[in-house]
């Protein structure tokens, strides 16, 4: 690595099993851990490290809203979604212990490094150690918890259908429409299982699927 450690910086490093001396974030830095590049080559990993990844805001917006009609039939749907947006992945989607008596999230289990696997199998693992308290090293916001917040939602279905008029004529009422709707679907989207794109990373609240019965009678 370029660049000279001295009282004034900071500079911590770990040796990988192939003998590479490379700068770490943390003094406490382990193996196992997130590696940072050295962006600018000085030796250390720093704020002058950072580079744009890009914007948490949506690049755009859609919505749009369906009707189609045939004879005593109607059919309506309509769907919104955004694209391309940079999202961050939530600690509380990754973080294992996070209240020191809480558990490991489902979506880590079997694909983190650990000290028990082999060589191999930590060469696979999508997620780093799994630990508590050296979370500057693990969680600090970097492109490798990033990912696409692009999503799609059917947000209504409605299938419905008209009784014929003659029919209505012998019940003395004017009208009877009678319809199926399914309200708010799974989105598509590239986030965790049992987490909603419309709701946020820290909400304990969920959108739920409805489904909807009724008629809509003339008197």
């Amino acid at each position: 690595m370029n660049g000279t450690c001295t009282r004034l910086t900071a500079c911590s490093y770990l040796v990988d099993p192939s003998g590479k001396k490379y700068p770490t974030l943390t003094a406490n830095d382990k193996a196992g851990n997130i590696k940072y590049v050295d962006v600018n080559g000085d030796g250390r990993i720093n704020a002058d490290d950072k580079v744009r990844l890009g914007n948490s805001l949506p690049e755009w917006q859609y919505g749009g809203n369906v009707f189609v009609g045939w004879k005593d039939l109607d059919f309506s749907l309509s769907f919104q979604g955004v694209g391309h947006q940079r999202v961050l992945f939530n600690t509380d989607w990754i973080q294992p212990l996070k209240q020191q008596w809480g558990a490991v999230p489902s979506l880590v289990l079997g694909k983190f490094w650990s000290q028990h696997n082999s060589d191999a199998e930590n060469a696979k693992a999508k997620y780093p150690r799994l630990t508590y308290t050296n979370t500057t090293n693990t969680y600090t916001g970097s492109d490798y918890w990033l990912f696409n917040g692009a999503y799609f939602r059917v947000k209504n279905i409605t299938l419905g259908y008209t009784l014929p008029q003659k029919w209505m004529d012998k019940l003395t009422i004017r009208g009877l429409r009678i319809y199926a709707s399914i309200t708010d679907l799974p989105a598509i989207s590239n986030y965790p299982k049992g987490w909603d794109p419309e709701i946020g990373g820290s909400s304990s609240d969920f959108l739920s699927t409805s489904f909807t019965f009724g008629a809509n009678i003339k008197f």
